[in-house]
């Protein structure tokens, strides 16, 4: 079996459609935000194209392993490992399916467990796919986004309907470690779907040790790059976020960038509606006379008229 397909069934079997008919869809005037520098909303505005005679911009989803946050895939790994056995319990797997078991499968357990535990993070590394994101927030107009993803309030907020977002990517609340509040779908509950899939599957399937071994490694190193994303470490709740977060394997027409440390970056491309955005903030570090007047007579260059609203942040802050 050629490598990569088993994670390409895996990936086609759980489509968004299946995950996202589990959650309630948000109403069009719910509002996000998505905070940029002016540079990139100078690049976003420069990839506009028609998509079925509707303009369109073009979004960056980045790589999880190119996030602020380095440990980002690793810490929702290891918050999913002990998700496991609960879950495991609730849908009453008996031991020689539990994924939380898969050592058992194929070894005799003399070696430790942090060995086994470095295996499967191996793997997770070496996987054919990767999860890239792009990330929006429920916090508009928020000083500590601005400074923190505007270049010190320099940049914009970018004020978007989330239903029309919606209507061409999926979009999941961020679960900081065990905080379920205000969540409507959890990562916790997506697993638990995830993992039924996986069961589903496995019943169908007449599997020696090693082979059964092959197919719960690949099940859980997926659903790992699936889930994981939607998970962070507390001290991010502040930034209230909502991703879309999606597989994609090199050849799905990833591109590549540099950011201002020299590094590269890969991203994916998502299209989203230009009317999404509803309002463009400019940050108040900015001179605000002189950005508003030349994102205007941008928007008018690209022969748009009917353009967003743009207004001054209503926050103060500014460098000595």
């Amino acid at each position: 079996m050629k490598k990569g397909t088993i994670e390409e069934k895996i990936l086609k079997e759980l489509t968004d459609e299946k995950l996202s008919a589990m959650i309630k869809k948000m109403e069009d005037n719910t509002m996000i935000a998505h905070y940029t520098t002016m540079e990139g909303l100078v690049g976003l505005l420069n990839s506009r194209t028609q998509h079925k005679g509707e303009p369109m911009l073009k979004m960056w989803a980045t790589n999880i392993y190119a996030l602020n946050d380095p440990t980002e895939l690793l810490h929702g790994y290891d918050v999913i490992q002990k998700w496991l056995p609960e879950i495991e319990s609730v849908l009453n797997v008996n031991d020689k399916d539990r994924l939380s078991n898969i050592w058992s499968i194929y070894t005799t357990g003399e070696k430790p467990y942090s060995y086994y535990n470095n295996l499967l993070k191996e793997s997770l590394y070496n996987q054919e796919y990767s999860a890239y994101i792009l990330s929006f927030s429920r916090k508009i107009d928020d000083l500590a986004m601005l400074r923190m993803y505007s270049q010190e309030a320099t940049g914009v907020c970018l004020v978007l309907s989330s239903g029309m977002v919606q209507e061409v990517c999926n979009l999941y609340d961020v679960c900081y470690d065990d905080n379920f509040e205000k969540i409507i779908f959890t990562p916790f509950e997506m697993f638990k779907t995830v993992y039924k899939q996986y069961l589903d599957r496995l019943r169908e399937k007449q599997l020696n040790n090693k082979e059964k071994f092959k197919f719960m490694l690949n099940h859980l190193v997926t659903y790992i790059m699936l889930i994981a994303p939607y998970i962070k470490r507390s001290d991010y709740s502040y930034e209230e976020e909502i991703r879309f977060a999606k597989p994609y394997k090199i050849t799905d027409d990833i591109k590549f960038r540099t950011n201002r440390n020299g590094n590269l970056i890969p991203y994916k491309e998502v299209n989203i509606p230009f009317k999404a955005i509803k309002k463009i903030i400019i940050g108040p570090r900015a001179n605000y006379n002189a950005f508003k007047y030349a994102i205007e007579q941008k928007l008018k260059s690209m022969g748009v008229s009917d353009f967003p609203e743009i207004v001054k942040s209503e926050k103060e802050y500014r460098i000595y």
